[in-house]
């Protein structure tokens, strides 16, 4: 899954995002300057060969992103860097300047195709039909519809970037090929969906009532995302597209009903802390709050 969107919220107020940018992200740009300063020195060249490679993310790296095109040459020659381990399931820690760039750009795809259009409607019918089942609505939500949400959406969302690992893995054993670092990509991203999920589980408690439909919206999610990735694999990922559309606007709508005095959200949740799970995904400081968290669940 490819989350790449830039986000904002409808009526959305940049400037109520610096003061929390400023709290908790001076922590996060230390360590990440420290990180790329020993990943420069230590994965620039590929004479040194250190260890530890597989616990830096490629973003902290001189290494080009897995999926651009890799330069002919020392990449398909040399052995130890096709057998690199730099970035694969690793999630990026936000920097002030990444956070404020997500928080305030507008970003919404035009469907193009016939394809685009049919998934964009499908999703677009399937978020409507979501809001009515969850009681969600943008204006002041509860607080008990938007933890079942949290929940819903998460455990959803991890799903698409692991079934299209998996038929990219196949491909590339029946191929006899490389795959060029999709797979490792799309196996982050699911990981980092299944942490949001993690992270919204210490926060909330799932009831039967959750559980159950977690596991029949599994049941019938994966076998249809496996048939439309067989059939046509742009259709699936334009999907998963548009569901992160749909998602980082709700995000953004959620943190924008915390920060406003008086409404459900900020009654309950305006002080709530950051749990342990979450500062230590995104090494957040001791202080940081759970508004703090869902900026970098939706970024």
């Amino acid at each position: 899954m490819l989350r790449s969107f830039p986000v904002v919220a409808t009526k959305f107020k940049p400037s109520a995002f610096a003061p929390m940018c400023n709290r908790f992200c001076t922590a996060s740009t230390t360590t990440s300057a420290a990180t790329t300063t020993t990943a420069s020195t230590s994965t620039g060249d590929s004479a040194i060969r250190p260890g530890a490679r597989s616990h830096i993310h490629f973003h902290a790296t001189t290494k080009p992103h897995p999926l651009q095109a890799k330069k002919k040459g020392n990449y398909e020659t040399d052995e130890y860097l096709q057998g690199d381990h730099t970035g694969r399931q690793q999630n990026h820690i936000w920097t002030k300047d990444e956070l404020h760039e997500k928080m305030t750009t507008l970003y919404r795809h035009k469907p193009k195709t016939i394809g685009d259009k049919i998934v964009n409607m499908t999703m677009y019918g399937l978020y409507h039909s979501f809001n009515f089942v969850t009681g969600y609505q943008p204006v002041n939500p509860s607080v008990n519809s938007i933890e079942w949400r949290l929940i819903m959406l998460e455990s959803v969302a991890g799903v698409p970037g692991f079934v299209a690992a998996g038929f990219r893995h196949f491909h590339s054993l029946r191929t006899l090929q490389r795959d060029h670092g999709w797979i490792a990509t799309l196996l982050e991203e699911a990981e980092n969906e299944r942490m949001h999920l993690l992270v919204c589980l210490r926060m909330f408690k799932a009831s039967w009532v959750t559980r159950v439909s977690v596991v029949a919206m599994q049941m019938i999610l994966t076998p249809v995302l496996m048939a439309v990735y067989t059939v046509h694999p742009k259709s699936m990922h334009r999907f998963v597209g548009y569901l992160e559309e749909t998602a980082c606007h709700t995000y953004v709508n959620i943190i924008e009903n915390i920060q406003t005095e008086g409404t459900n959200l900020n009654v309950a949740w305006k002080d709530l802390a950051a749990p342990e799970i979450a500062k230590g995904y995104w090494k957040l400081p001791d202080d940081a709050t759970f508004c703090d968290t869902l900026m970098c669940m939706v970024s």
